[in-house]
């Protein structure tokens, strides 16, 4: 899905019940895949350091990683009680269910949740001026440069955390504006 139809989507979304929607909006927020969305657990999320941490052994590239949350993606969060089918798990669906979503509910023909990382990496590119390695962490990539991953140790959490929280603001339909200004006129 374009960028540029991304806030009107979540609106969307917004508008629908269910954890269904929660748990696509939530995937969506945290540029997360289906996966590591249906999987997640109440004690993976920290929500007083606003993270989420992913372990190892549910990573593709089996390698723990850490989420940072967005205002928006807690919002999601505090939406799911915490109790009865969630009590142990906040996104308690079948692998299936984000993409019946997308495709039998909302009508969206070509649009699938895995798509959206693809969404989030071209508006990272187009939209922001952050360093690919930034975008590249946040979406849970592994560099295949050996040489740098040997020198190159930190997670960036807090770069990637302002990455998320402008993310989730430019989903929620919040992001500022541009307002283009006119000349001034002398007279």
């Amino acid at each position: 899905m374009p960028y540029s139809e991304l806030p009107a989507f979540v609106g969307e979304l917004r508008q629908r019940a269910g954890i269904t929607p929660r748990a696509l909006e939530f995937l969506i927020l945290t540029a997360t895949r289906t996966k590591e969305v249906y999987g997640a657990t109440w004690a993976e999320i920290d929500e007083k350091t606003r993270q989420w941490i992913i372990p190892a052994e549910r990573m593709k590239t089996s390698k723990e990683h850490r989420v940072a949350l967005s205002g928006a993606a807690l919002s999601v969060l505090s939406a799911i009680p915490r109790s009865g089918k969630t009590a142990s798990r906040p996104i308690p669906i079948g692998s299936t269910a984000m993409l019946e979503l997308v495709k039998r509910h909302m009508g969206r023909v070509g649009v699938t949740p895995h798509g959206f990382r693809a969404t989030f990496s071209t508006w990272v590119t187009e939209q922001t001026d952050t360093p690919t390695e930034i975008r590249e962490l946040a979406l849970g990539h592994v560099s295949g440069d050996k040489i740098a991953s040997a020198y190159q140790r930190s997670v960036l959490l807090e770069k990637r955390r302002t990455l998320m929280e402008r993310w989730g603001r430019f989903c929620v339909g919040e992001e500022a504006k541009i307002v283009e200004l006119r000349p001034a006129i002398d007279g």
